[in-house]
């Protein structure tokens, strides 16, 4: 089975946190309307992660191939990817982005890749990017990644001379965030 959950800002995508933050297991352990058979300690998975301060598109499954196949991008093949990814090579994942302006160069370098990422991750592949709204010192952002490296959006953007004020995912692969509701924001601890 795999769950379809719109991840609030503030949680941490883990099964257990040693600072004590909420995760997004504990949340959904408490959720009554989950079946019990889920609710069993470890048996959802989070395909892929998403950082405290990102908000989006998360799954959860209980599918190992899925699992697999998402989170491991030398596993992508025509027969393992079936409908979750397009055409059988890396499942996309897209985000939106609230950033510092841009310029038109940094935007171009973000196209084309090659964004040292820092802390050992190497370089960014090309990333396609869609300017979506301009405005005073910030704009807003469409970027669809085909790979997946620790905080990779916010490292591309630091990279290019910008920073993330907010970040969404909103797809991965056909998969759409759409009009699922999120639970509620949660506070930031300061």
């Amino acid at each position: 089975q795999t769950l379809l959950y719109h991840k609030p800002k503030g949680l941490v995508v883990t099964h257990s946190d040693e600072l004590g933050r909420e995760t997004v297991y504990s949340r959904l352990m408490s959720d009554a309307a989950l079946p019990a058979a889920l609710r069993q300690q470890g048996a959802l998975h989070a395909v892929g992660r998403l950082d405290q301060n990102t908000s989006g598109l998360l799954l959860l499954t209980t599918d190992g191939r899925l699992l697999h196949h998402v989170t491991n991008p030398t596993a992508h093949s025509r027969a393992a990817a079936g409908s979750y990814a397009e055409g059988g090579g890396a499942v996309s994942k897209t985000y939106v982005a609230r950033v510092a302006r841009l310029n038109a160069s940094a935007v171009e370098r973000l196209r084309r890749g090659g964004v040292g990422l820092g802390g050992g991750l190497g370089e960014s592949g090309p990333a396609e990017v869609e300017l979506l709204e301009e405005r005073g010192a910030s704009c807003t952002l469409r970027l669809t990644l085909r790979e997946g490296k620790n905080r990779q959006v916010r490292r591309m953007l630091h990279g290019v001379g910008s920073s993330v004020i907010e970040l969404r995912r909103t797809h991965v692969g056909r998969l759409c965030l759409g009009e699922l509701p999120a639970e509620g924001e949660v506070e930031e601890e300061e």
